[in-house]
């Protein structure tokens, strides 16, 4: 693969900063490799991670004269495993456990933990090799359930308070969720606009209708603006990028134009600022632009 391709590729895609952690970028370059394009998001890069990791274990000597695949046989012990795994908050488990507690037999037992996907401690104890495969794994099984059954599994007992613990599953959920004609359209999709529109911007813009992101964008800001709080500084870009639109772009230039003190409100508009794309904006407001970043240089402290 060019790596010049990839490096101006991935540093269009949305995919950019999760590129920084090794494992992200190690797949990403190979599925770089193998389509010639860039993964479109973090589900792609698990879906083929995981699938070539069955693969290769299908491959295996002692797997080539079964007719029934190791992902066949095993996969649905997988979304057992991660879901008994991510809903008691555990790190691993035991061999008596899975037997015992989760019903599996020795046979099922030895193919999991010979599954490229697990890995087996000193001690015995299971685990998956990387926590991320087990919440992706439990966020495919999620997507397939009705709203209100995946509602009463990621929040708390009798609440809509979601378990902060599965905040990742529930981003990778939505992804999936998301592919399907009908999220747009759905309450479920409404259900966290109200309650969880942080969640969504973890999601990505694909997520929702121009409209709904620059109303979700909107109402994240005022709320901190009415409450004198900052911003988180890493998030701040991802904000600004979900809305991304001319409406968005205009009101962190209004807030700057309206400061008189750098205040935690000024603060948010620069840091919403700082990666903006004030391109959205038409050449003949660019001139409004340059004078509103002139005056801050006579803001007070």
């Amino acid at each position: 693969a060019d790596p010049e391709t990839f490096l101006r590729d991935a540093s269009r895609s949305k995919l950019m900063p999760f590129l920084y952690v090794p494992f992200f970028l190690k797949e990403s370059l190979a599925y770089f490799a193998a389509h010639r394009c860039i993964p479109a998001d973090k589900v792609t890069i698990y879906e083929y991670f995981i699938d070539r990791a069955l693969e290769r274990d299908c491959n295996r000597k002692k797997n080539r004269a079964s007719r029934i695949t190791p992902k066949a046989r095993l996969y649905p012990h997988l979304e057992h495993l991660a879901f008994s795994m991510l809903m008691s908050q555990r790190m691993d488990v035991s061999h008596d456990e899975l037997a015992v507690d989760m019903g599996m037999s020795e046979d099922v037992i030895e193919g999991l933990t010979d599954l490229s996907l697990i890995t087996k401690g000193e001690g015995g104890d299971v685990t998956f090799v990387h926590n991320s495969f087990k919440e992706y794994i439990l966020a495919k099984m999620l997507s397939g359930m009705d709203a209100d059954t995946i509602k009463r599994l990621i929040c708390y007992p009798g609440t809509e308070i979601l378990v902060p613990a599965l905040n990742n599953v529930v981003v990778l959920m939505i992804s999936l969720i998301q592919r399907q004609q009908n999220w747009q359209n759905s309450e479920f999709k409404d259900w966290f606009v109200r309650r969880y529109p942080e969640i969504l911007i973890e999601v990505g813009p694909e997520c929702l209708d121009e409209q709904t992101r620059e109303m979700v964008f909107e109402d994240i800001y005022n709320d901190r603006k009415r409450k004198g709080l900052h911003l988180d500084y890493w998030r701040a870009p991802s904000l600004i990028a979900f809305a991304s639109t001319p409406r968005a772009v205009r009101l962190v230039l209004r807030e700057l134009e309206n400061s008189v003190f750098l205040d935690a409100n000024c603060m948010n508009a620069l840091r919403l600022a700082e990666t903006a794309d004030f391109t959205l904006l038409p050449a003949d407001e660019h001139p409004h632009i340059a004078d509103v970043c002139m005056s801050l240089l006579e803001l007070k402290d």
